[in-house]
């Protein structure tokens, strides 16, 4: 087995393929076996740099593919497929998951950092109230009580077959990942250390963490923001315990 930093795919339809930067960027040979410790997705005739994409480009969507397909061709031995942001910093115990885990999916701890200031104190608000919102729901009783952030998840490769992989949203597609895995089997929380996730500001999307934040920074002051009344959820408990 050779062993190698790092590599990179070039992704088109299809089908991807899978260069090497110490050898020149030739085709590997298929019967080659290799240790990677990364690699990198690009597109064709882009070199190793990364185009400029659209905004809502499903770039999770292409790496996990990717992932499956290395996995189903056992070229990646876990079963597990990881997503998290590139300015993450991922603890020691990240690659941990039971692989021999009966649950489709798993919504890894995390928390935000950052500078002192009001964007910090804007994303810790915000992850209070996504957290808030999840008690919420396992209050009430519901199958759907669990995390959605794409930073802080991971997913069993057969499942993400069987539920088609991600779809093409313009965002929230970790949310409506989970949600389609939560109805063929059960979303993990595991006791791991979590992952430290750089508060930042985004329009790239319409809706999610970093378009709320911008939002909640431009309130008059961060006493203005409200959510979700505990009322909603002592009905929506009423009406599952019917």
């Amino acid at each position: 087995m050779r062993k190698a930093n790092w590599f990179a795919y070039q992704y088109s339809k299809p089908p991807a393929r899978l260069i090497s930067r110490s050898s020149s960027f030739s085709l590997l040979p298929a019967s080659t076996e290799y240790e990677l410790s990364a690699f990198c997705v690009t597109t064709p005739g882009a070199s190793l740099k990364l185009p400029k994409m659209p905004e809502a480009t499903p770039t999770f969507g292409i790496a996990a593919d990717i992932a499956l397909g290395l996995i189903l061709q056992k070229k990646i031995n876990s079963q597990w497929i990881y997503c998290s942001d590139a300015d993450a910093q991922l603890p020691d115990d990240y690659f941990s998951l039971d692989e021999q885990s009966t649950s489709v999916a798993a919504s890894l701890p995390f928390t935000h950092v950052g500078t002192p200031g009001l964007l910090l104190d804007a994303t810790t608000l915000y992850e209070h109230a996504i957290r808030y919102y999840t008690q919420g729901l396992r209050f009430a009783g519901s199958d759907y009580g669990f995390l959605s952030l794409g930073s802080a998840l991971a997913v069993k490769a057969t499942a993400y077959a069987k539920v088609r992989g991600f779809n093409l949203k313009e965002a929230g597609e970790d949310f409506y990942l989970l949600n389609k895995l939560a109805k063929i089997g059960t979303i993990a929380t595991p006791d791991s250390s979590p992952i430290r996730i750089a508060a930042r500001l985004s329009n790239r999307t319409p809706f999610g963490t970093g378009a709320c934040v911008a939002q909640m920074c431009a309130l008059p002051t961060l006493n203005d923001f409200t959510y979700y009344s505990p009322a909603c959820f002592h009905m929506l408990k009423f009406w599952f315990d019917q």
